[in-house]
């Protein structure tokens, strides 16, 4: 396996940058009235529906979506369940929610880290936690999976999450026209092992993307990380799959965090 020059990963860093910084803009334009908000186009899965079925569910529920287009149009559509939505996001995008909270609908908020409180919370159905699937963070809870032809390392700490607290997954994305919004969304019932709910997320983002990914603003990344191998070989795969296991053990961090989680449950 080759790494890519490291002038290579600079630069595919600051394109990230500049498209993240481009869909900030963008996303201010629309809240402060200077530009319109876009008609969303829901496919068969709509908000309505995805919303009737969390209320009518036993159990709480996540968002994940991806860093594709105005993402920030996409906490629009969660407020609409009506309950506090906790972005968790980086120190940059809380500073950015600080300075413009205002632009934001008032149930949304960003944070660093989801609390004990927050999770038993959300486990009540009281929250929900919207998490990036494609967040690039070495060495934090990630492991392997197909996307655009590619095995890349995704976020998994929201599957562990979910799997470990009896969460399900709403996966939302949004591709945003300046008139129109294509918006997928989806209600993953958690039945799935942790691995499980990133290859389904996973799934559901490729089809929404299709062969376009000029939207996606972390594709100069992924795109500049070496491909693992051939994800159709049987033989690749199965390996593949092992290491994607052991990189979704437990981390100690996260264990302490859910005792405090399961301690609040029961108070």
């Amino acid at each position: 396996m080759t790494l890519p020059p490291a002038g290579g990963l600079l630069a595919a860093a600051d394109a990230v940058r500049g498209l993240r910084i481009e869909a900030w803009r963008k996303f201010e334009a629309i809240a402060r009235g200077e530009a319109p908000l876009p008609e969303f186009a829901y496919g068969a899965s709509t908000l309505a529906l995805a919303r009737t079925r969390f209320l009518a569910g036993g159990r709480g529920a996540l968002f994940v979506s991806m860093h594709h287009s105005t993402y920030f149009l996409m906490l629009l559509l969660a407020a609409d369940f009506g309950l506090p939505v906790k972005v968790v996001t980086s120190s940059e995008g809380v500073e950015f929610w600080r300075e413009n909270e205002s632009l934001f609908p008032a149930l949304v908020s960003f944070t660093n880290r989801l609390s004990a409180r927050d999770l038993a919370d959300c486990r009540r159905k009281l929250c929900l936690p919207f998490f990036m699937f494609d967040a690039h963070a070495p060495g934090v809870d990630e492991t392997y999976a197909p996307l655009q032809g590619r095995s890349v390392r995704l976020s998994a700490s929201w599957a562990r999450i979910a799997a470990r607290i009896g969460l399900d997954v709403i996966v939302v994305a949004v591709d945003h026209a300046p008139e129109r919004a294509r918006v997928m969304i989806d209600h993953l019932q958690n039945n799935l092992e942790p691995y499980g709910l990133v290859l389904a997320a996973a799934s559901r983002f490729d089809g929404f993307m299709g062969s376009d990914n000029s939207a996606w603003e972390m594709a100069p990344i992924f795109a500049s990380s070496p491909s693992l191998g051939d994800w159709n070989d049987a033989a690749f795969q199965k390996d593949l799959l092992g290491m994607a296991a052991s990189d979704l053990m437990t981390r100690r961090a996260l264990t302490t965090l859910l005792k405090k989680e399961t301690s609040l449950v029961a108070s």
